[in-house]
């Protein structure tokens, strides 16, 4: 935050999406997943926030439940942003956009 936001904001945390409800749909079941909520060692996510959710900081680890699902059975994993960005692109980014303009 304290660089793409400005310097007056004295966070120099690294972090990608803010992450709320974890939802993991199989058949006609569901399964909330709170793992990235209640764990505080889980792998690729900040520290644990006041409410229900949570910063990632990079290859954030969700955690599925070890269901046997049918052959053919679809499931569908479900991920509440809540908030993300503004984010720097770096300079070799920046350069090449502003090339191909």
């Amino acid at each position: 935050p304290s660089e793409s936001i400005g310097p007056f904001v004295d966070d120099r945390r690294t972090l990608g999406v803010l992450v709320g409800s974890i939802e993991l749909w199989t058949g006609g079941h569901e399964d909330a997943i709170t793992d990235h909520l209640t764990n505080p060692e889980l792998t690729g996510w900040d520290v644990r926030e006041a409410g229900p959710h949570r910063w990632t900081r990079g290859n954030a680890i969700i955690p599925l439940p070890d269901h046997q699902i049918a052959t053919g059975e679809m499931r569908m994993l479900s991920v509440q942003i809540q908030a993300g960005g503004p984010y720097i692109l770096s300079t070799a980014d920046t350069m090449q956009e502003i090339a191909a303009s």
